[in-house]
């Protein structure tokens, strides 16, 4: 039975984080402890995830990010959040409009693409 939500003493919330250090994940210490797993977020927001893993692009954003490398440009209408993700992560990704739809194009290819 999973407690309630009453507050938990320090000594737990002590032994929630030495868990989490030692390399346990926090949903495995939040089952083995019979806590819900929101109390233990709450506890070690600050520490690492064990999972945790670098940001990468993959589906849709990378197959429009190598279209770009290829041609410089991508004139499209849809995928729209995918490019505008990508522009997070590259700057050099402009947006330019015509004829009412968007062109994505690396910046040093504005020729070419307009």
């Amino acid at each position: 039975m999973m407690t309630s939500g009453k507050p938990i003493s320090k000594e737990l919330i002590q032994k929630i984080r030495e868990e989490i250090l030692k390399g346990k994940s926090k949903f495995q210490v939040a089952r083995e402890m019979n806590l819900y797993p929101t109390t233990v977020y709450e506890h070690t927001k600050d520490l690492p995830n064990k999972y945790h893993r670098e940001p990468y692009i993959s589906g849709k954003p990378l197959e429009l990010l190598k279209q770009l490398l290829e041609k410089g440009y991508v004139y499209t209408e849809k995928n729209r959040n995918a490019l505008r993700a990508l522009q997070r992560y590259f700057p050099q990704i402009k947006r330019s409009q015509f004829k009412g739809k968007s062109v994505y194009y690396l910046e040093d290819k504005n020729k070419l693409a307009l």
